[in-house]
């Protein structure tokens, strides 16, 4: 099973600000919506209770990660490591999981090694009031092997890149 990492980050690494996304680019929830429907997506519980979220994505297994052992989400599996979620996703028949957030489960997962692919944009704009960041990726074992530039546009208020990194 290939494990990926979906995120999406300003010029400066940021990826939320109060637990929520500091941007509306409407192109990059439907790049996300493409990518992670019909596949389990792993999340971490501040992700799933902050981020807006607060109930299953549709089309997708929405796996949970928290430390709290009485927590529980309806349409949910909810699970207390990360280990835990990527067995319940390759028991499930996973060929490609995705880790959609936060930034505490993004570093454990680049931490662990478990990670295989990266979808990052890059939202073209700087945020001074971040509180979650994407890490900084270490280019001496990730490459970046895709890159689409799309300018911004009455839609999209920023321009923005999808990119797409694989271990070298």
């Amino acid at each position: 099973m290939k494990v990926s990492i979906i995120a999406a980050e300003s010029l400066n690494n940021v990826i939320g600000v109060d637990g929520e996304l500091p941007w509306k680019v409407p192109a990059d929830m439907r790049y996300f919506m493409k990518k992670t429907t019909g596949h389990h997506i792993i999340m971490g519980r501040k992700t799933y209770e902050e981020g807006g979220i607060n109930k299953p994505l549709p089309r997708r297994v929405n796996i949970i990660v928290t430390r709290q052992k009485d927590w529980a989400a309806g349409g949910c599996i909810v699970v207390h490591s990360l280990e835990e979620a990527l067995k319940v996703a390759e028991d499930g028949g996973e060929q490609e999981a995705f880790i959609i957030g936060g930034e505490e489960i993004y570093r454990l997962a680049l931490k662990k090694d478990v990670v295989d692919k990266i979808y990052l944009t890059q939202i073209e704009v700087r945020i001074p009031d971040g509180d979650a960041f994407f890490p900084v990726l270490d280019r001496d074992i990730w490459e970046r092997t895709a890159y689409h530039r799309y300018p911004s546009s009455d839609e999209n208020p920023y321009a923005y890149a999808f990119r797409e990194y694989e271990k070298k």
